[in-house]
């Protein structure tokens, strides 16, 4: 992977690879997410979506994105940890001036956005309010996710990870054309940029068609985060809702290397063969499904468990004695943790898609340049740094959704 600086705030992250035929195509608005700004921010990628001054509606700008033999072009607000990313993409086969030409079309979209007089579209700005009350009403649907998204809200108050990604429904109707437009200014000028390209292309034709994106008059401004303090306790929280099977998360907070905080955590509750789904649904039948995931940027794992409200106790006593005995892994326990990190980063290099997020994960959080990396620093972990990696977590939050009349508990 290369890093090139395109201007003062504007990144390029590259990955060549010659296994693709494609090139994959970024350009990112990074932003601290903010309880002020969050809804803002995603209206604002579905308004930019719908056209540019060149390509005036939607159908021109999926006509455009085709004339580059491409898959489309998608604007896209998404949450990673602390950051609200506003993500404009497209994929061409690496052909011609194709490359050139899906660059210059996220340029215009970017930067030329179809406005008049200070303010948006007003037909534009309904639709894409329309889209997004959709989106969040429809928050509810997935219980699973839903439920995970409550815990990181409990779990991350007074950080971005705590807020939604697509921001509250009671901000979307007050947004104007004039106000949503002046706030697309302050991001275009102030954001950290991100751009990737992944797969296959020419460094050279890319180079050139990243000049255009030397603008000038940007004074861009670092995406802090802020730290939320630890409970002295942990917090728990319990909500009724209509649900055919309860929803446990529980929220550890970690101190370890993202590394071996991952081996560790294959070991502790990451798939089919570790600990927690070995003993809590295979020996005791206790839940339907149980997984634990490293939240990447902060220092946290999330237990996820779908079971009967009565077991859910039992499910928090078997996290807490796998959790203590982690300290006495064994060699083969690790070995296999390892093996199968090595197949998942290995499976990276033969999927655009996976080498992408791997470029975007690069550019937000640093870390290994390249899958080949990453495989070698985890083939090279201690196994006592592995062992290691819970000491001193401990559980932060741990949320339940259950079957019920609608209602929301909190306790300390």
């Amino acid at each position: 992977m290369e890093i090139w600086d395109i201007n003062r705030g504007i990144k390029a992250y590259t990955a060549k690879s010659d296994r693709f035929c494609s090139c994959g195509l970024s350009v990112l608005f990074k932003r601290e997410l903010k309880r002020e700004e969050a809804t803002k921010n995603a209206l604002l990628a579905n308004v930019l979506g719908l056209g540019c001054r060149e390509y005036p509606t939607p159908s021109a700008l999926a006509k455009a994105a085709a004339l580059s033999y491409g898959s489309g072009m998608d604007c896209i607000n998404m949450k990673k940890g602390n950051f609200q990313l506003l993500e404009f993409y497209t994929r061409c086969v690496n052909e011609g001036n194709n490359v050139k030409n899906a660059l210059e079309l996220l340029r215009r979209v970017v930067f030329e956005p179809l406005a008049d007089n200070n303010a948006f579209n007003e037909d534009y700005l309904k639709t894409a309010k329309e889209m997004l009350k959709s989106s969040i009403r429809s928050r509810k649907d997935d219980k699973k996710e839903y439920a995970r998204e409550r815990l990181l809200e409990e779990m991350f108050q007074g950080q971005g990870a705590g807020i939604p990604g697509d921001g509250f429904l009671d901000d979307v109707d007050p947004v104007t054309p004039e106000e949503l437009y002046a706030h697309y200014k302050k991001i275009v000028s102030q954001s950290e940029i991100i751009i990737t390209a992944v797969g296959s292309f020419d460094e050279e034709a890319l180079k050139r068609g990243l000049r255009a994106f030397d603008v000038g008059g940007r004074k861009p401004k670092t995406a802090a985060v802020n730290l939320s303090k630890n409970s002295a306790k942990p917090k728990e929280v319990f909500e009724n809702m209509e649900v055919s099977q309860s929803k446990l998360c529980v929220g550890l907070k970690t101190r370890a290397d993202y590394y071996e905080l991952l081996c560790a955590n294959e070991i502790f509750g990451g798939g089919s063969q570790s600990r927690l789904f070995m003993k809590a649904r295979e020996k005791e039948g206790l839940c339907y499904y149980i997984t634990s995931q490293v939240l990447r940027g902060l220092d946290s794992c999330v237990l996820q468990c779908g079971v009967s409200e009565e077991n859910a106790d039992k499910i928090i006593e078997i996290k807490n004695s796998e959790l203590t005995d982690m300290k006495n892994t064994t060699d083969r326990e690790i070995e296999r943790a390892k093996e199968g990190l090595v197949k998942q980063y290995t499976e990276l290099s033969d999927s655009l898609s996976a080498a992408e997020s791997f470029c975007l994960s690069k550019a937000l959080w640093g870390g290994a340049d390249s899958p080949e990396e990453a495989l070698n620093i985890i083939k090279s972990l201690e196994n006592d740094s592995v062992r290691a990696a819970f000491e001193g977590a401990f559980i932060d939050t741990i949320y339940l959704l259950k079957r019920g009349e609608p209602q929301l508990e909190n306790k300390l």
